[in-house]
């Protein structure tokens, strides 16, 4: 092989086409053109160019020998690897740490679902789409005729009741629905034309009530199989096995394996890693299995790694050149500078075969090389053939080990051996948010304010927080409007204290009691006066919602530290997605995210404030 020599070449361009300060004395355009050089052979034949022959290597050999690569006591490269390995699947559930809550699980069933999922509130949509549900199994099953007398039926005893939907009696609510104009529509398009499918889900002396036109096993099968459907469609029972907390405006629960307890204290970013985890004690009896796996070793590649041949050229995105190893706490650069600057292709990839849902640990490697010797490479330095002492530091390293939960009460930063793999989702389809509600700090009235911007409208679809105040303020302001008509008008009036718009729900920072916390946000109310009195203004989300512990309400309370000082936002949405075997999930859960702005609700209390007269009208003036 002979390099191309340089050649130049010359063209004779007219001068009128050409920049006159390149025209040489004779009045043509030069332009030079140079070729690079390029490595070409002179037979037709590229197989002895392409073997690329060694013509002396009795010179690579002493290059070799100057460089120390004579010096390593076993040059020879792996042939066999077999992998011997420890894996316990999770069989449980609980709401944060207390075991007593928990529930068993399948490890091949995605935890998602499971933990995000929270009970549909029971709207007009839910009592429609359920009955319509309903009205296809029966006309499916039974004949026209029966199918036909049988709907008639629950058309006369499934009535859809506005008031069995309220908790209390609240003119404020009244004017709430007055002013849903969706609502209005859902009544007049369904009210007397559908029945209501909550109340036949949760009667049950169904099979009594329609023993005029089914027997009862018959009766029995078809609530059993609409309940199951309920079920799995709008998740009732989860209202009370939820593991949202409020609290912590995050989902707080714990996985089980054996002995073994997974525990993710504030989760809410919608995907689970094992990164989600800490360890703590569980009780359970562990079921550990073991398994063998033998694979044959390859080299571990990456983009811009050393070329494998002398032809090859390198990838050149990536300059390791660039990297610096000033900061000691960069160890994934500092081993890759050294795998790439010294051990080039003596690193080695084995694949491993790792079911979700477990807990795997290797227990011992066993590799063999091209010499046949073999080498066992196990876990800890305790169960190494030599003396630990003896075991390079170098050698004592865990990839994925997880961290323990009680780590700085304890003084105990050790780490918990092998890689949690749950089950958790790749992707989502994830609708539009049908509730959201935006945390807010209030430093001028010194308190914190939840926003609910999106409201659920309970034909399924959603209202303005906005709107929806500026409607029911229309109607109270149209109602004193009316009251204080014809009466004499002051000319100063004082304010004891202004109002704010409906959806935003007060959070009084209260104290706490022997707690490590001093204080926490505890959601209070506004009062409107309307007609003859005040009466509270209740939230409209299921976010914010009022709970009852019989005849009393539950308070809701709100970390301080939740609440971030530019503001936290809650979203509400819908979650479908399809599993390993083609099952689908579907899911309602909550999603936190950060915020970027503050609020003032302008609340204001012991105002004097002037009336303003409208002037009187000047003589001779228009009308407009």
């Amino acid at each position: 092989m002979r390099p191309m020599s340089k050649k130049e070449q010359t063209f004779t361009i007219p001068a009128a086409w050409s920049n006159t300060d390149e025209i040489d004395k004779r009045g043509v355009w030069q332009a030079r053109i140079f070729k690079r050089f390029e490595p070409r052979t002179c037979r037709a034949d590229y197989s002895q160019a392409l073997s690329f022959e060694v013509h002396d290597p009795m010179w690579m050999l002493s290059r070799q020998w100057q460089f120390g690569r004579f010096r390593a006591n076993d040059c020879g490269t792996l042939i066999n690897a077999c992998v011997q390995l420890q894996r316990q699947a999770v069989d449980g559930i609980c709401h944060g740490q207390d075991v007593s809550t928990r529930k068993a699980i399948s490890p091949s069933d995605p935890v998602e679902p499971v933990v995000e999922s929270v009970s549909a509130k029971l709207t007009f949509s839910v009592r429609v789409e359920s009955a319509v549900h309903l009205r296809k199994m029966i006309r499916s099953r039974f004949d026209a005729d029966k199918a036909a007398r049988l709907l008639e039926m629950l058309l006369h005893q499934y009535k859809i009741d506005v008031a069995t939907m309220r908790d209390e009696e609240n003119p404020i609510t009244d004017i709430i629905d007055s002013v849903n104009e969706n609502r209005t529509r859902f009544l007049t398009v369904y009210g007397g034309r559908c029945f209501d499918g909550v109340r036949v889900y949760e009667d049950t002396g169904f099979a009594a009530k329609v023993k005029a036109v089914l027997s009862k096993q018959e009766a029995n099968s078809l609530w059993n199989d609409f309940r199951d459907w309920f079920n799995g469609m709008y998740q009732p029972e989860n209202g009370r096995d939820s593991y949202w907390n409020p609290e912590k405006l995050g989902y707080e629960f714990m996985l089980t394996s054996g002995s073994r307890g997974y525990v993710a204290e504030n989760y809410s970013t919608g995907h689970v890693g094992w990164y989600s985890f800490d360890r703590v004690a569980s009780k359970g009896k562990d079921v550990i299995t073991e398994k063998k796996f033998s694979f044959i070793p390859t080299i571990a590649t990456f983009p811009a790694a050393p070329a494998r041949r002398l032809w090859e050229y390198e990838d050149r995105r990536t300059h390791f050149g660039n990297l610096t190893n000033k900061d000691v706490s960069q160890l994934a650069s500092a081993v890759m500078m050294e795998y790439v600057s010294l051990y080039s292709n003596d690193w080695m990839v084995i694949p491993m075969y790792i079911k979700p849902g477990m807990i795997t640990d290797i227990k011992e490697i066993t590799v063999t090389d091209t010499f046949g010797q073999t080498r066992v490479i196990r876990r800890t330095p305790q169960e190494h053939d030599n003396n630990p002492d003896d075991l390079p530091f170098s050698d004592r390293w865990s990839l994925f080990s997880i961290s323990k939960a009680d780590a700085y009460k304890n003084d105990d930063f050790s780490t918990e051996r092998g890689l949690f793999f749950p089950s958790s989702l790749l992707r989502v389809e994830e609708s539009e948010p049908t509730e959201e509600v935006q945390f807010l700090r209030d430093e001028m009235a010194n308190m914190l304010w939840g926003v609910e911007n999106k409201i659920d409208d309970g034909c399924g679809g959603y209202m303005s927080g906005d709107t929806l105040s500026s409607k029911v303020f229309a109607v109270i302001d149209a109602q004193r409007g009316e009251a204080v008509q014809g009466e004499e008008r002051a000319e100063f009036s004082f304010l004891i204290q202004n109002r704010v718009p409906i959806h935003w729900i007060p959070f009084i920072p209260q104290q706490i009691p022997g707690g490590f916390r001093q204080i926490r946000f505890r959601r209070g109310r506004m009062r409107l006066y309307y007609k003859d009195g005040y009466h509270s203004v209740r939230p409209n989300t299921s976010t914010l919602a009022v709970r009852r512990e019989g005849d009393k309400i539950k308070p809701l309370y709100v970390n301080e530290e939740e609440i971030l000082s530019y503001g936290t936002k809650v979203t509400l949405t819908t979650q479908r997605t399809r599993w390993t075997g083609g099952k689908s999930y579907l899911w309602r859960g909550y999603a936190k995210k950060i915020s970027g702005y503050q609020g003032n609700s302008g609340l204001m209390f012991d105002e004097l404030r002037k009336i303003d007269k409208p002037k009187p009208r000047e003589e001779g003036a228009e009308k407009s």
